[in-house]
């Protein structure tokens, strides 16, 4: 088993349908490592939203999982993945993506590419 390196963390409040684009951006990464994606559902009213991040972790088990909490803020949000993160070895950085915005498909790749490059010199 291919353990994922890149942890891409959405943070989700009010952007039911806008997070099924970022969502499909995120798997649709094109990366030489493994990727893990995580939904922080902060405190979103949508019912829609803990219906997409259902299906989704139930399509990629292995690759997406959600969190569901109370509702604290972007900041708080970050950081309920940042804490996920720390507890999984596998996972060596983090990339946050709004749940409105999209990846290029390469964005990953080139990100992780350039921070271990940086972190070399």
């Amino acid at each position: 088993m291919e353990y994922p390196k890149v942890l891409i963390a959405i943070p989700v409040y009010k952007h039911s349908a806008l997070v099924i684009e970022a969502l499909e951006s995120a798997l649709n990464q094109k990366t030489d490592f493994s990727v893990e994606i995580l939904l922080v559902i902060d405190g979103c009213p949508f019912p829609e939203t803990f219906e997409v991040a259902r299906d989704f972790q139930f399509t990629y088990k292995d690759k997406i999982h959600y969190i569901v909490r109370k509702n604290g803020g972007l900041s708080a949000a970050r950081n309920t993945a940042i804490n996920y993160l720390l507890q999984r070895p596998s996972l060596e950085a983090l990339y946050f993506l709004d749940a409105d915005n999209r990846l290029q498909p390469t964005s990953t790749q080139t990100a992780f590419t350039t921070l271990i490059r940086e972190m070399s010199d």
